[in-house]
C-alpha cells in the first residue's frame, strides 16, 4: 500500500496546486484544462497503482514521464476570445513524429539540451546489463532535478515497470509525448529514449500551442550540478555514439535544367556544409520522368505540378542528369506543414529559397523549382536513397521462366528499355501472358525470383477473377512506399477476344535475347485490345499507324470481339 498512499499523496498535492494558481496568476486561461488534465493523471495513477497490486497487470503502471509532473502543467497567457479555453484546445494538434528528428530538433546553438534522455537511456542499458553505471546516474539526475523525496517515492521503479511494459508490449500509440509549438520536447523524455533504445521511431504526439519555456539539460547543466568527469565523458559518448547511428543527410538533388551549373552549386554548398557524397545520375527521357514522379511519390505536391516540371525538365537541351548531394547537418531544424501536418526542415528550405533565387535568373525558360529539391524529413531522405538504390535483377527474373511456355506483349513502347532485361521500365508494367495449365507454377517462379527484395520494396499480389471467381490474371507489384517499382501481370486469358487467341499467341512466340515477343501481326492485335479499354494512351495508336501494313485483317476478324476497325485509320 506504500505505492497507493504515495500516489494520494501526489495527486492531493497536484489538485491543491491547480486551485492556489487561479488566485496567484488570475488572467491565465488555462486553469480548466490544467485542473481536469492534472487530475487525471493523478487519478489515473492511482487508478494503475490499485491494479497492479490486485492482479499484478504492468501493462498500463507507468505512462507518463516525471517531468510531466512538473512541465507539462505550465500554463500560457492567450489572447481574448468568447471562449478561449475552447480556442486553445482546438489548436492542439496530434501527430504522429519519428524519434530521430525529435532528437536532431534538440540541438540548439550552444549544443545537445537533452543530455536526460541520454541518461535515461544508459539506465536502460544497465537494466539489459550493458552497463553497470546507468542507474546510477539516472537517480543522481533525478535527484539533482527533482529532489531527493521523488526518488524514495518510487521514481527508479516506475521507470524500470516502463522499461517491462516496453519489453512486453512496445510502444503503445494512446501514450502521447508532448511537444510545444516549436516541436520541443516538453513530456516524453523516457518514452524518447526507450524508443531510441528499442529503434521504435515513430511516437505519437500532442503538439500545444504554446512556445514554453526552454528545458535546457546541457552538458553545463551536468556540470553545475556536480557531475564528475568521468560521468560527463560517458554521457557525451552515449550522445555521440547514438547522433552517429541515426543520423540522416539533409539530401540536396540539382534537377537537369540546372546542369550547367553544378559544378558551381556543389562548391557553394562546401561553404557552409559538410558534403558526405556527390553523386550523377543519367537517365533516358522516360525514366528521367519516372524518377522525378518517384522523389515526389511521398511529398504533398499535386500530381499537375509535377508532370509541369517534368514537361519542362525534358525541354532542357542538357543531358538528362540530376546530381545528388548528401550534407551532413546536425541541426536540421523542423517545422510542421499546415496542409498535412508533416515536418519540414527549415534548413533544407533556406537551401531552396537561397539557390533558386540565386539561379532562376540564369535558367532559361525558368518556372518554379525546377532547378532544386531537398526531402523535407527523415522519411523522405530515406524514400529518395532506396529509389535511387533499387536495382532489380530483372533478367535474373526472366531466366527463371524459360521453362515455361510464355509470351511478353507490348514489348516495343516509349517505356521499354532498348537493352531490356538487362534494365527494366521503372514504373511501369512487364505484360506476360501463358497457358492456363501453368499459369500458377509461373506466377510462384516469378513470387520466388522477387522475394530477395522484400526487406527494401513492399510486394503486393492482386489477383482478377471472373465471374466465376476463378482467377486468371494476376498483379505482382514491387513498391516504394505504395509507388510502383515494377509490376509483372500475367494473365492466360485476355479480354474481348474469342477462344483459341492465346494459343494463337503461343504458337507464333518469337525469341529474341533470350526471352519471348509476338511477331508484328500479333501484336498490333494485342495493342488494339489495348487502345480498345483505354484509348487515351496514344503510344498503342502510333505503333498500329507505324506498322499498319503487317495488320492481318483475318485474324484480326477470327479473334477479336469488338469494333476493332473503328481504330484503323
Amino acid at each position: 500500500m506504500k505505492v497507493v498512499k504515495t500516489l494520494i499523496k501526489q495527486m492531493l498535492k497536484k489538485i491543491v496546486k491547480c486551485l492556489i494558481r487561479p488566485f496567484a496568476r488570475p488572467f491565465f486561461l488555462r486553469i480548466r484544462i490544467i485542473v481536469r488534465e492534472e487530475t487525471e493523471a493523478a487519478l489515473k495513477h492511482l487508478e494503475v497503482a490499485v491494479n497492479q497490486l490486485n492482479d499484478q497487470s504492468v501493462q498500463q503502471t507507468y505512462e507518463h514521464d516525471s517531468e510531466s509532473h512538473y512541465s507539462s502543467v505550465e500554463s500560457v497567457e492567450i489572447g481574448n476570445s468568447n471562449n478561449p479555453t475552447e480556442e486553445y484546445e482546438n489548436n492542439i494538434k496530434y501527430i504522429e513524429w519519428d524519434i530521430r528528428e525529435l532528437f536532431f530538433q534538440e540541438h540548439k546553438e550552444y549544443g545537445f539540451n537533452r543530455l536526460d534522455t541520454i541518461v535515461r537511456y544508459l539506465a536502460i542499458e544497465d537494466y539489459y546489463k550493458k552497463n553497470d553505471f546507468g542507474l546510477e546516474l539516472y537517480k543522481k539526475m533525478q535527484a539533482a532535478r527533482m529532489g531527493q523525496s521523488w526518488l524514495d517515492d518510487g521514481c527508479v521503479e516506475n521507470f524500470i515497470i516502463l522499461i517491462k511494459s516496453y519489453e512486453k508490449h512496445n510502444y503503445k500509440k494512446d501514450s502521447v509525448i508532448l511537444l510545444d509549438s516549436d516541436l520541443g520536447l516538453r513530456d516524453g523524455s523516457h518514452r524518447v529514449a526507450l524508443g531510441l533504445y528499442h529503434g521504435l521511431y515513430s511516437i505519437s504526439c500532442k503538439v500545444m500551442p504554446d512556445i514554453l519555456e526552454k528545458k535546457n539539460y546541457d552538458i553545463d547543466w551536468f556540470i553545475e550540478n556536480g557531475f564528475s568527469q568521468n560521468e560527463l565523458d560517458k554521457i557525451t559518448s552515449k550522445y555521440i555514439e547514438i547522433r552517429e547511428s541515426i543520423k540522416h543527410p539533409l539530401l540536396v538533388t540539382l534537377w537537369s535544367p540546372l546542369e550547367e551549373f553544378f559544378d558551381e552549386v556543389t562548391e557553394l554548398l562546401k561553404i557552409n556544409y559538410r558534403i558526405t557524397s556527390c553523386n550523377d545520375y543519367c537517365f533516358d527521357d522516360y525514366t528521367y520522368a519516372a524518377m522525378v514522379r518517384g522523389i515526389y511519390a511521398i511529398d504533398d505536391i499535386i500530381e499537375e505540378n509535377i508532370e509541369r516540371k517534368i514537361k519542362r525538365m525534358l525541354s532542357s537541351p542538357f543531358e538528362k542528369k540530376m546530381r545528388v548531394i548528401q550534407l551532413d547537418i546536425n541541426k536540421p531544424k523542423f517545422r510542421l506543414k499546415e496542409q498535412n501536418l508533416c515536418t519540414l526542415s527549415t534548413e533544407g528550405e533556406k537551401i531552396k529559397r537561397v539557390y533558386r533565387n540565386a539561379y532562376k535568373n540564369k535558367v532559361h525558360d525558368y518556372i518554379h523549382d525546377i532547378l532544386v529539391h531537398t526531402g523535407d524529413n527523415f522519411k523522405h531522405t530515406e524514400h529518395i536513397q532506396r529509389l535511387l538504390n533499387i536495382n532489380l535483377n530483372v533478367k535474373n527474373v526472366i531466366d527463371c521462366i524459360s521453362k515455361f511456355t510464355y509470351v511478353i506483349t507490348k514489348f516495343n513502347t516509349p517505356y521499354m528499355p532498348m537493352d531490356f532485361p538487362e534494365k527494366y521500365p521503372l514504373n511501369k508494367d512487364i505484360d506476360i501472358i501463358c497457358v492456363e495449365q501453368e499459369y500458377e507454377a509461373l506466377k510462384k517462379t516469378i513470387l520466388n525470383s522477387v522475394d530477395i527484395y522484400k526487406n527494401t520494396l513492399t510486394i503486393r499480389v492482386i489477383p482478377k477473377k471472373d465471374d466465376y471467381s476463378h482467377e486468371y490474371r494476376s498483379l505482382i507489384r514491387l513498391e516504394l512506399n505504395n509507388w510502383l517499382v515494377l509490376q509483372f501481370d500475367i494473365q492466360y486469358i485476355v479480354e474481348y477476344t474469342y477462344d483459341g487467341f492465346i494459343h494463337e499467341l503461343l504458337d507464333n512466340r518469337i525469341r529474341k535475347d533470350g526471352f519471348y515477343i509476338l511477331p508484328i501481326e500479333h501484336e498490333i492485335m494485342i495493342r488494339l485490345i489495348e487502345l480498345y479499354q483505354a484509348p487515351q494512351k496514344s503510344h498503342h495508336k502510333v505503333y498500329i499507324n507505324e506498322h499498319i501494313d503487317s495488320l492481318n485483317i483475318e485474324l484480326c476478324r477470327k479473334y477479336l470481339r469488338f469494333d476493332w476497325e473503328t481504330f484503323i485509320d
